[in-house]
């Protein structure tokens, strides 16, 4: 500074700049979302005097829902709305310099996804066993009643646990569907392969019956025999070796023995699977007995021997074979005249007398 004269006098002033300004919420508005979805926030729309904003800054969110208020920190950060709704927010945002600026928003979350779906169950299942089968689904609308549906089976089911029995081998698929309020649909599949890896079950019908697990026949007399057992699957094939060198197939067959004695009867199936069961079981061969024969007692001659067709009738003894030699022979106590049985118990039947 100087005056007219020319005389120049000097001063000196201190002073500093100070940010007393916050920051410009302005540009922040309403969001949507997704909801079950996440959605970023971050204070990228904001506005400050400071040329190093956002360095420095601080920011806080609230988000008011149902089962509170939830609080997050950081410039930038994640919230999943996880229902349907209009959700009332708050940013507090401080610059470095500790101006303070709150925005209130609104975040509208809508339902446009499909729900999420998942099945819980075996993926290898034995023919004949029942699998369980859970479907797992959840959506912010709801989700309806899941609908299931196998190969092969024409109709579906309903429910969120399917219970189903496979009786053939192969590979199917298990689908399940569910749909939410705003008719988003959602599958999920899972291939099961059914294998059949049991040995069939063995259960003889013999006449005459069997005692203590042989059967006595004279020479020349036939024996009936039918197998009655299971199998997971499939009709195994039934191999009868009578212990004479002769073998017959079939579910049904008859022999009978030229020779008095002991023949140990073998009888073996196997299903188209590789599964097989054995048993068997003892054929006591008598000869003919001598003396006159026994006055006919219906006058036509005697009974007659039975048939093959009386395996499915009447007087039909049970060997009950689990796979083990000589099983203890059981059997139905049958009645005379019509045949009608006058007691159905299974029993088991003692040796009866040896022929003098």
């Amino acid at each position: 500074m100087s005056d007219a004269a020319g005389n120049v006098a000097w001063v000196s002033v201190d002073f500093s700049a100070v940010d007393i300004t916050a920051p410009d919420l302005a540009l922040f508005g309403d969001r949507q979302c997704e909801a079950g979805l996440p959605i970023s926030f971050d204070v990228s729309m904001a506005e400050d005097n400071d040329p190093a904003f956002p360095t420095g800054a601080r920011a806080n969110w609230t988000f008011f829902v149902p089962s509170g208020r939830a609080n997050l920190e950081g410039l930038s950060v994640s919230y999943t709305f996880p229902l349907l709704g209009d959700f009332q927010s708050t940013l507090r945002l401080r610059d470095a310099a500790g101006n303070l600026a709150e925005k209130s928003f609104t975040v509208h979350c809508t339902d446009n996804q499909p729900p999420e779906i998942s099945i819980e169950g075996p993926m290898t299942v034995e023919a004949g066993a029942v699998a369980t089968f859970t479907a797992n689904a959840s959506d912010p609308s709801g989700v309806s009643e899941t609908t299931w549906q196998v190969t092969g089976l024409t109709g579906v089911r309903q429910g969120a646990v399917l219970a189903y029995r496979f009786f053939v081998p192969g590979s199917y698929q298990v689908t399940a569907s569910v749909e939410d309020f705003y008719a988003h649909t959602a599958n999920a599949s899972l291939t099961v392969v059914v294998v059949d890896t049991t040995a069939p079950t063995i259960l003889l019908e013999l006449i005459p019956v069997a005692h203590n697990g042989t059967v006595e026949v004279i020479v020349y007399q036939p024996l009936q025999a039918a197998y009655r057992g299971t199998d997971n699957s499939v009709i195994p094939d039934v191999t009868w070796a009578w212990g004479d060198g002769e073998v017959s197939q079939g579910a049904a067959a008859a022999h009978n023995w030229s020779e008095p004695g002991n023949y140990t009867v073998m009888v073996r199936v196997a299903d188209a699977f590789g599964n097989s069961n054995t048993t068997t079981f003892t054929v006591r061969v008598l000869p003919v007995p001598e003396g006159p024969a026994p006055p006919p007692p219906d006058g036509n001659g005697g009974d007659p021997v039975p048939t093959q067709a009386g395996l499915s009738g009447v007087a039909v003894g049970v060997l009950v074979a689990a796979g083990v030699a000589g099983g203890a022979g059981v059997g139905f106590r049958l009645g005379r005249g019509k045949h009608k049985p006058d007691h159905w118990s299974v029993v088991d039947e003692k040796a009866p007398p040896k022929r003098k």
